[in-house]
């Protein structure tokens, strides 16, 4: 396993210069994440299709529910939920409850402010079952008011806050201080680790900044061996100066600081293996969201790069407001490539410089150069390019920035270790989109340019640098039929020894029922069509999207039909004049479903509205749980499901949080000393007995097994 993250840089807009106060809340460290709708490819899908069709949403697309699986475990109503990356390669889970003192409107305060007192973190493993709970209550230093961020940075460690074989979990908080200002601390717990007086879990060690990245190296004695990054902002100390620093003085001193720090050694902690501290006027692309580290694993080799701009990013000015800024010339953009040696030592190997070029084009202002804005950590590549072991070639992104549109036209060129320009990738593009890989084909991206009836699309592998595909957004099947559009909602998918893209045309289709129906095309890898098909949404669809993703564009993802399937967010008119999102999970119709097959509605309830929707594909337990929101309350619950939706696995049984007790599972009976009472969802007692109760006799859903000393949640499927 290898755990890492974006680390985000610091945003260095005039503003942001300015005031000198940065959200590290936005740095701070995230497991790769499993929202479907919500993240990173999702959202350049819909800036996409943004530019392509000059709006936010699609005038577009219930089927009735058949047989609907029930969730194999249910959470909340909580405050906060989510994943954590666990030893062993797991995937973990957590929920938060937060105890605040509600303070009503007063003085010059025109909001209830939620001040935060205590905090609770239960954490589930992979199987969902309850490994221990985190519970404290907040400290203020002086001068802080509120907490604006309380949450687990979604990684659990062993071994490296201390040597001995308790589970350590962090949690990052961010509490106002100053106005304008925040202030970071890390708190690192213990899973049954040590108790205060009060019964709250005790701070093992704490750190005033936030974790930024974590990754792994090899380990030659079965401890995990992780590299934490914590991020953090300084300044320069200039208190004994007699003058005061000038604006641009000022902005020189601020820096982003970055600590790499390796596990604990017997009876030590922690200790800082690289600090590097960069200018946040050097931060690399456009000092706003490109990442100023890349953590990278390469068989057994760790590497970190850093980037930043040589010299300040503009030249010298005064005042924010009335000074025009203008770009530096003759800068560079610095990319140090670190690596971790055989003593766990981290050193310099060396540094390849890119010439910035500001691009003459009048319109353009600034061009900004970076590395991993096109593929994160793919952008650094050892191998195709015929550079030295141990050396990399860099895909770089220019980022044309044009105020009277504002926004960017991006180029992307092939660098070798030495700054050498060895090819252009794909230039002056308005989108682009990574293409899921294919075995024994090259990565592959997708650019979107202007061109043809409005839009063409080009597919670009990427060793290679050449554009193998180019199809119009307009797309024609035959010459008898009329083009259909394309949306950059698409992906490509193994077939054969070959490869299909599969696309969500934008036009849906009506039935004779007046149910909308979504509308898949799928084109070869040569640019000849195949076949569509088409996902029964129901009547009164204003919206939907779809999830195309090479992972789950196969039979036997989400049933065992062998049927294909499709996730859809639909967004649904309501009576009068409201309106509803709904998550489906739809077969395509088929002859034996000529309407299609529902196989899974999730709707709001009253637990809320839909939140957030998740998958975790695994090659042996997918798993997809959905989260619901109830603003009125500020809380959330969450479905878990096991893929496919209509596997039989057998009963699971999950303990509430909080409980302990003794009952077990024989076979297909519950056993436990006394009376055991079991329920079902809706609270009626359907099955009773001494010691022992049978199980199988009961439909699938979820049910309430309830002893003396207990009460747990089983599903039964």
């Amino acid at each position: 396993m290898a755990l890492v993250a974006a680390l985000t840089t610091v945003c260095a807009s005039a503003s942001a210069i300015e005031c000198g106060h940065h959200d590290l809340t936005q740095m701070r460290y995230r497991t790769e994440s499993g929202r479907v709708f919500k993240d990173s490819r999702s959202h350049n899908i819909d800036r996409c299709n943004e530019k392509i069709f000059n709006m936010r949403s699609q005038a577009q697309r219930v089927a009735v529910n058949e047989d609907a699986p029930s969730p194999v475990f249910t959470a909340g109503p909580v405050d906060n939920m989510g994943d954590l990356d666990a030893p062993g390669g797991e995937l973990w889970f957590y929920t938060a409850d937060f105890v605040y003192d509600e303070i009503p409107p007063h003085d010059n305060v025109a909001f209830t402010e939620y001040i935060l007192r205590e905090y609770t973190f239960n954490i589930y493993d992979s199987s969902l079952s309850l490994v221990g709970t985190v519970r404290d209550k907040m400290a203020y230093r002086e001068g802080e008011v509120r907490v604006p961020s309380c949450d687990l940075a979604p990684i659990v460690t062993r071994n490296f806050f201390n040597t001995d074989d308790k589970y350590e979990v962090v949690v990052s908080v961010a509490v106002n201080a100053a106005p304008g200002t925040n202030r970071y601390s890390s708190l690192i717990y213990q899973i049954g680790g040590e108790k205060t007086d009060e019964g709250y879990d005790k701070i093992i060690k704490s750190y005033d900044k936030l974790i930024g990245d974590v990754a792994e190296a090899p380990s030659s004695d079965g401890r995990d061996n992780y590299y934490v990054t914590f991020i953090d902002e300084s300044s320069d100390d200039v208190s004994g100066s007699d003058e005061p620093l000038s604006f641009w003085d000022s902005l020189l001193a601020n820096k982003a600081t970055v600590e790499i720090y390796t596990r604990a050694e017997t009876g030590g902690e922690p200790t800082v293996a690289l600090a590097r501290e960069i200018p946040v006027i050097q931060l690399p692309g456009d000092q706003e969201s490109t990442p100023l580290m890349i953590s990278l694993r390469r068989g057994d080799d760790l590497y970190f790069m850093f980037q930043y701009y040589a010299e300040p990013f503009y030249n010298r000015y005064d005042d924010p407001i009335t000074d025009e800024l203008s770009q530096r010339e003759g800068n560079k953009l610095d990319v140090e490539m670190w690596k971790v040696q055989p003593d766990g030592t981290i050193a310099h190997e060396y540094t390849t410089e890119i010439p910035v070029v500001i691009d003459d084009n009048p319109d353009v202002i600034a061009s900004y150069y970076s590395v991993g804005n096109l593929r994160y950590r793919e952008d650094i590549n050892f191998t195709g390019y015929g550079t030295p072991a141990g050396r990399a070639a860099l895909y770089v992104t220019r980022q044309n920035y044009i105020p009277s549109s504002d926004g960017y036209v991006n180029s992307y060129y092939l660098y070798d270790h030495e700054g050498k320009l060895l090819k252009t990738i794909f230039g002056d593009c308005d989108s682009a989109l990574s293409m899921s890989d294919v075995p024994g084909h090259e990565r592959q991206h997708m650019f979107v340019t202007r061109g043809g009836s409005g839009y063409l699309f080009h597919f670009v592998d990427l060793i290679s640098c050449k554009t193998v595909l180019t199809i119009d957004y307009s797309f024609e099947i035959d010459e008898d039929s009329e083009p259909e559009v394309l949306t950059a909602n698409l992906d490509r998918v193994a077939s054969g020894d070959s490869y299909m893209y599969v696309d969500e045309l934008r036009v849906p289709s009506v039935d004779e029922n007046e149910n909308d129906i979504m509308r898949f095309i799928w084109i070869d890898s040569k640019g000849a069509f195949s076949h569509i098909d088409e996902v029964n949404m129901g009547s009164k669809v204003m919206y939907a999207k779809s999830f195309l993703y090479s992972g789950v564009l196969k039979p036997g993802v989400y049933s065992t039909s062998g049927n294909m399937a499709y996730m859809l967010l639909v967004k649904r008119g309501t009576s009068g004049t409201g309106n509803q999102e709904e998550l489906l999970i739809g077969e395509a119709l088929s002859e034996e479903h000529p309407q299609g097959k529902t196989l899974l509605l999730a709707c709001p309830d009253e637990r809320g509205v839909l939140s957030s929707i998740n998958l975790f594909p695994g090659a042996e337990d997918s798993r997809l749980f959905v989260t619901y929101y109830d603003q009125h309350s500020r809380t959330i619950s969450a479905d878990f499901y096991h893929l496919p939706l209509d596997e039989t696995n057998g009963i699971g049984a999950v303990v509430i949080p909080g409980d302990t007790g003794s009952i077990q599972f024989d076979g297909s009976a519950a056993v436990a000393e006394g009376v055991i009472k079991v329920y079902n969802a809706a609270g009626v007692q359907v099955a009773a007995g001494t010691d022992r109760v049978e199980l199988g006799h009961l439909q699938p859903g979820l049910y309430l097994v309830s002893s003396s000393e207990t009460t747990i949640k089983i599903i039964i499927k």
